[in-house]
């Protein structure tokens, strides 16, 4: 080679070096080439992760399997559908942004034709459960079901009719709620006793109505209120308190204490049930609260409160879920056309909600951009529902009869 020769290669490789390099550069930290116009524009991604795995439409245009990262995406709002065959689709419109990745990582596909089996043949008025096992009433007894050895045991015999049961953590005692007051039932003993009457006694009458009874996590105590006061009762030997606080609007467990709506400030506080210290989880005011069911997640981060026909969501701490930051003392609002009976966590994930309604099954979730995507799981009169985590089974009372599917 002679010596223009070799400077004539060495230009050339200098300028596809100097072509090359910044390209590379540019190209690892995200950048394209928009053919179009012919200039570099920074690109965004997607990752999606589901269960069960799914295929992807981006556009309409398939872009392969769960878990996936679509990457080098101009930034713009993107329509994304995952099908999967005997299974409902998921849809979603997810914005990408430059140099973000836009996530959703908790996708839930349930199948259209869920198996459902029959639990328990008697005819049921209530039930719970206990870890992997059910306890029930019928209209003469109320029962004890070991699923793993198919083994019942008679634990009282009742002539009531029996709106729902409660279980201590230690499975020692059992809250029974009737239409006219609410039982304890001694597991050892076999014995039930009349709580509210107990109550109206010891308190000499003072207090005759109580509400929104709750065991402890050592099950040796429940709390209960009564005309915004809370109380406590121990199981064993029936002491009750003074009054542990005072204007309570509503309250629920939350991690060793309880979390409540202050009367006259109307905002949320956590009672160290030990010190009975109050300390201020979120300075914002919460006045839709007042009123419905509040049931905390399983993380302890989410607050659900079911109304008739809406759930709202609080955040108790920050929280980042699917890209989206969630402030302390958030709230977000699920509207839900029919009348709800019951809403519960569903635990394996925290970011979605199963609902009962007078006809049917439904399954949320809690991801904002539109479209929302509620199924209609089960079609089905009245579903008392609860879902176990262990075992991935929702088992739903209707008619009379028990049944249970696996999600």
């Amino acid at each position: 080679m002679t010596k223009i020769q070799r400077r004539i290669a060495f230009y050339i490789f200098l300028a596809l070096f100097i072509i090359l390099v910044p390209t590379i550069i540019l190209y690892a930290l995200g950048y394209s080439l928009n053919t179009k116009d012919m200039t570099i524009k920074p690109t965004g991604g997607i990752y999606l992760e589901s269960e069960p795995k799914a295929q992807i439409y981006l556009n309409e245009k398939p872009r392969g399997k769960t878990p996936r990262f679509i990457k080098r995406l101009s930034p713009k709002i993107y329509n994304i559908r995952l099908t999967k065959k005997d299974y409902h689709q998921w849809e979603k419109q997810m914005t990408v942004e430059e140099g973000i990745v836009s996530k959703a990582e908790n996708i839930i596909l349930l199948p259209l034709n869920p198996k459902i089996q029959l639990t328990i043949k008697d005819k049921i008025q209530a039930y719970t459960l206990i870890n992997d096992d059910i306890i029930y009433a019928t209209s003469q007894s109320i029962n004890y079901l070991d699923i793993s050895r198919n083994q019942e045991e008679e634990m009282a015999k009742t002539k009531e009719t029996i709106n729902s049961i409660a279980t201590s953590q230690n499975q020692e005692y059992f809250l029974i709620q009737t239409p006219t007051t609410h039982l304890l039932l001694n597991r050892k003993t076999q014995t039930t006793t009349d709580l509210n009457q107990i109550i109206k006694k010891k308190s000499k009458y003072s207090i005759t109505e109580i509400s929104n009874p709750k065991f402890n996590n050592n099950g040796d105590k429940i709390y209960f209120l009564s005309k915004n006061n809370l109380y406590s009762i121990t199981t064993e030997n029936l002491t009750l308190s003074e009054p542990l606080k005072q204007n309570i609007l509503n309250y629920t467990k939350y991690k060793d204490g309880i979390i409540y709506l202050e009367y006259f400030t109307g905002k949320i506080y956590e009672l160290d049930l030990t010190s009975l210290e109050s300390s201020e989880i979120s300075n914002q005011v919460f006045p839709s609260l007042t009123t419905g069911e509040w049931k905390i997640s399983e993380n302890n981060k989410k607050l659900l409160c079911q109304k008739q026909n809406s759930i709202e969501i609080v955040y108790l701490e920050e929280t980042t879920e699917d890209s989206m930051i969630k402030k302390k003392g958030e709230i977000q609002t699920i509207q839900i056309k029919e009348k709800i009976n019951e809403a519960e966590w569903y635990t394996e994930t925290n970011k979605h909600i199963l609902i009962s309604t007078p006809t049917a099954i439904l399954f949320t979730e809690l991801d904002l951009r539109p479209p929302r995507n509620t199924i209609n799981y089960i079609t089905t009169e009245n579903p008392k529902i609860e879902y176990n985590q262990d075992k991935n089974i929702l088992y739903f009372l209707s008619q009379e009869r028990l049944y249970q599917t696996k999600i």
